[in-house]
């Protein structure tokens, strides 16, 4: 059984898709609160992780590795630009990213 805590977060390597087949070659992010068993063939890659804490007086800088929408904001990024994300917030990185 894997258990996420609220403020955790895993990816999850050819997922299985809601037909019941494997989506090969396809990422599922997987966030907390929540518990779950991997499917057969299914893989959790790099383990489970702790959500991003930038604080006030921080920022990250991001890279997107395919075509990015922000679901917050609706500003599209080709793959490979980069761009600045500001203070305070949580973040957990979408696939894309």
């Amino acid at each position: 059984m894997n258990i996420l805590a609220l403020n955790q977060y895993c990816v999850i390597r050819d997922p299985i898709g809601e037909d019941g087949h494997p989506q090969y070659g396809k990422q599922e992010l997987r966030r907390g609160e929540t518990k779950f068993l991997l499917q057969p063939g299914e893989n959790m890659f790099e383990g489970i992780k702790n959500i991003i804490v930038v604080h006030e007086d921080e920022a990250l800088l991001l890279r997107a590795k395919f075509d990015y929408t922000d679901p917050k904001n609706g500003k599209k990024y080709k793959a490979g630009e980069t761009w600045m994300l500001k203070g305070p917030i949580d973040y957990i990185p979408d696939n894309e990213v």
